[in-house]
């Protein structure tokens, strides 16, 4: 039995890992990865597939395997792609060691969480299975603890340790590492520097997940690695840094006029460790792919063709340089062309459907509005600034809940044991109010607004005044804004 066996580490899905954004990203640097309508993805240590299960379900076409040393959490996700029905996943029990040699190519490789939590040897052996199994024009996704941020978390994890490793029950060294914890960030009467810079880490400890606690910050394996460490071994093994999946992470953004100077003259390896100096950055979330394979981070607008625009939240722009009338025209385009994603939310906008939607919106007022190069550059930084997020794919999902809702099989199922559930974004969506937890496992598609309220009964007398069929309609609607109604 494993220590995730033993104890159970909660799934979640991670839109970073999702082949829509690998495949964007790769897209944007100048490769021709696989379509992800119809491609091979392979998940290593994928747990309970909780991340895994909520791409086959909403990718039907393409083709899905996970394995993990832990039986427990694979017959977990095991039942869980059986009671959806999903005949294009495979999960199985089995050590990185034994992954067979004849398992064929993937398009994309997720490796998420495990590389930092395994010893030198194991580490090596996971970038030569993505190595032999990567498809010529792959890409895979490994993440892993980083210095110089996780020099901080690392004297934390120290302390944790010593205080609890004589300790045998799981569950008494999650307690013990709980309380030492809260016992050091409230120790000291005067704060000082220490003080300050610990404190928050503590505190971010005391209130972690029990299980997250138990498997990352009290493993006994947790070695984190400068950037440079891990391009070095990628390279060891025919394999090169592709990027990072999240494209904001590679810009400027933050930085005064003298940093960003200084980094524009490093080549793009050197510029992305020295970020993370800057940054103080702790965790990596790197894209590789094959040696050999062209990459083109000079990314121009005339790359955004393909791509739909989604929105990230709520946006609000500020700190234009050049002023008319007292706010950048620049500025007031941007806070438009962010609004109009928003508003549209959660459906993506194609790139030249977002121009011409601009145009319309503000073409009277700024001339600018009308120029499809300009609006581009301008969406193009906003996706580098992590205003907006570039898709390749969009899932079919419904921004009107229609007359008899249809809510996604994945999020039902979740809820009846979680607040946490997967949107069809991929998204970690939390439903905090007990109305919508009761609600969504009744969106099967077979129930009209009166079965609902039938269903549902005193839980919709809402104490704002609204109604009950307001109720209703309002939380349906704020499950469309949150994408977990299907088309």
């Amino acid at each position: 039995m494993t220590a995730y066996d033993e104890v159970l580490y909660t799934g979640r899905a991670y839109a970073d890992t999702h082949p829509n954004r690998l495949a964007s990203i790769a897209t944007l640097f100048g490769m021709k990865p696989a379509p992800i309508e119809r491609c091979r993805v392979l998940e290593i240590a994928c747990g309970d597939a909780a991340n895994l299960l909520p791409m086959a379900y909403g990718l039907p076409e393409s083709e899905f395997v996970g394995f993990d040393l832990a039986a427990r959490p694979i017959e977990t996700g095991q039942r869980a792609a059986a009671r959806l029905g999903l005949r294009n996943v495979s999960l199985a029990t089995c050590d990185l060691v034994d992954f067979p040699a004849d398992a064929g190519e993937f398009d994309y490789i997720v490796a998420h969480g495990m590389y930092s939590w395994i010893p030198p040897e194991v580490r090596d052996r996971l970038l030569a299975v993505v190595a032999q199994h990567l498809a010529p024009s792959g890409v895979a996704f490994v993440s892993y603890n980083v210095y110089p941020g996780c020099h901080m978390r690392r004297m934390v994890w120290e302390m944790l340790r010593f205080h609890v490793d004589h300790l045998p029950d799981p569950r008494q060294r999650i307690a013990e590492a709980q309380t030492l914890a809260r016992l050091l960030a409230d120790s000291r009467t005067a704060p000082d520097e220490y003080t300050a810079v610990v404190r928050r880490e503590l505190e971010q400890v005391a209130d972690r997940d029990p299980a997250f606690l138990f498997h990352d910050d009290l493993a006994p394996i947790n070695d984190p690695v400068y950037f440079h460490e891990f391009a070095d071994h990628a390279a060891r093994h025919g394999l090169q840094i592709l990027g990072d999946a999240e494209l904001q992470t590679m810009s400027y953004v933050g930085l005064t006029p003298q940093a960003r100077s200084v980094l524009a003259q490093l080549d793009p390896l050197t510029r992305e460790q020295y970020l993370d100096f800057v940054r103080c950055r702790r965790f990596r979330q790197t894209l590789l792919c094959r040696a050999g394979v062209a990459v083109d981070r000079e990314v121009g607008v005339g790359r955004l063709s393909p791509f739909l625009v989604g929105a990230r939240a709520s946006v609000r722009v500020s700190g234009a340089a050049a002023k008319v009338d007292g706010e950048s025209a620049d500025e007031k385009l941007l806070q438009t062309m962010l609004d109009e994603v928003f508003e549209t939310a959660p459906r993506a906008l194609a790139i030249d459907e977002l121009v011409a939607r601009i145009g319309a919106r503000s073409g009277a007022v700024h001339p600018k509005a009308n120029d499809v190069r300009f609006v581009r550059e301008l969406a193009l930084g906003a996706a580098r600034a992590g205003g907006l997020l570039l898709h390749l794919h969009a899932p079919q999902l419904a921004t009107d809940p229609g007359e008899r809702p249809l809510a996604s099989a994945v999020a039902r199922m979740q809820v009846e044991t979680d607040d946490v559930v997967t949107s069809l974004w991929h998204d970690a969506v939390k439903l905090d109010d007990p109305l919508a937890r009761a609600l969504l496992p009744l969106l099967d598609g077979t129930r009209d607004r009166a079965a609902l309220a039938a269903a549902l009964g005193a839980k919709l007398e809402g104490e704002d005044g609204a109604s009950p069929a307001e109720t209703l309609e309002a939380h349906l609607r704020h499950f469309g804004k949150l994408a977990l109604l299907l088309a």
